[in-house]
């Protein structure tokens, strides 16, 4: 049976130090305001940890934490937690084990290379209604897990805030990410993703891995969104201030998205139906883009669309907004498109090799 276990310095109270003596299995540990510090690694034998304050800043615990072979859990709720080692919490590849944040201040010590969470092994990662700041959260090759994000924040310019490697399920829920990018990060990874209004800089996608994302705001300026290898990625009703890039044999799906730019290659394909793209498609290899009422927009001197290889693009019900007026092809690439308005009223056709580009709806030329 549960203990709980009221821990402080008044009278009737239980010591910190005295507390984390002989803990028993199921402790909780009802933590008075005030600071905390372990001086040693603690392994968390199905613990919990509840600060009694009014927010987590008023019961500070400076520590590292270990989960062993057979740890079934562990539980934070309403503490500063402050990163002492190299991780804050460490799961080891003999883990199986659940991992709980709810209503904490995670604090990392302003090492990028040093993830607060660092799991090896099989983990079902919580997090909820806590912030993370320069605390980054790591699931390394090799191990097996379930994420589950919802409602927090993570902040730190320098730091990559969520790395997975492993094989596993992330889901992330009306929470905000700032400074690096969330990484999916190696080719042998196996993610399923889930974005639902989450506001990131930018997402790396690996492996064989899958993203579904609605409402989801990508901040950074150069690249909002990185798919390659054989990973498929779902969009709905979002917006990019950076580039899309794919690579590989990805697909991407995408409806009313707003991107900067959408560059393709090798073999990608990219499904499109509404939104817009600010700067134009670039296209190469044997790559596919199809296009369904999408708004086309480019700089004076940039391309609408840029395609080489035997990359192709077909079109339906296009709208051309310049003010670029320019379509470049070369080698054995083609478009064939439909255009339903044009802010232009002629389009310059730049053709080399054994290019071809078919435009219905709109004047184009040779140049």
């Amino acid at each position: 049976m549960a203990r709980l276990v009221k821990v402080g310095t008044a009278s009737g109270e239980t010591a910190w130090n005295e507390a984390l003596a002989d803990p028993k299995i199921d402790d909780v540990l009802l933590l008075e305001p005030g600071f905390y510090r372990l001086d040693q690694p603690l392994d968390l034998v199905d613990l919990t940890f509840k600060g009694l304050g009014a927010s987590p800043e008023d019961t500070v615990i400076y520590a590292n934490f270990k989960m062993t072979a057979s740890t079934r859990y562990g539980t934070f709720e309403n503490v500063h937690l402050m990163q002492a080692g190299e991780p804050l919490v460490r799961l080891p590849s003999s883990s199986n084990a659940y991992l709980t944040f709810r209503h904490c201040l995670v604090e990392g010590n302003d090492r990028a290379s040093a993830p607060a969470i660092d799991a090896a092994g099989q983990v079902n990662l919580e997090i909820y209604s806590s912030i993370f700041r320069q605390a980054s959260v790591s699931l390394q090759a090799g191990s097996n897990f379930s994420l589950e994000i919802a409602d927090s924040e993570f902040a730190g310019a320098a730091y990559t805030p969520i790395s997975l490697s492993g094989s596993g399920t992330a889901s992330i829920n009306t929470s905000r990410f700032a400074g690096g990018p969330v990484m999916v990060k190696d080719e042998t990874a196996q993610v399923e993703m889930e974005l639902n209004k989450v506001t990131l800089p930018l997402l790396y996608l690996q492996g064989t891995s899958s993203l579904d994302a609605v409402e989801a705001n990508f901040t950074n300026d150069t690249y909002g969104l990185r798919v390659q290898d054989t990973c498929y990625a779902n969009l709905l009703n979002c917006s990019l201030q950076g580039a899309v890039s794919l690579a590989g044999v990805c697909l991407l799906v995408a409806q009313n998205v707003v991107m900067d730019k959408l560059t393709l290659q090798d073999r990608a394909n990219a499904i499109l139906a509404g939104g817009a793209i600010r700067r134009g498609i670039a296209l190469r290899d044997v790559s596919l883009a199809d296009l369904n009422k999408v708004k086309l927009a480019a700089s004076g001197e940039a391309a609408l669309v840029e395609m080489s290889g035997s990359a192709a693009v077909t079109g339906k019900d296009l709208v051309f907004q310049g003010p670029s007026r320019r379509i470049a092809a070369k080698d054995q690439a083609a478009m064939e498109a439909g255009v339903l308005a044009s802010s232009q009223r002629e389009i310059e056709l730049a053709l080399t090799g054994e290019a071809q580009v078919e435009l219905e709806g709109v004047k184009s030329r040779l140049v």
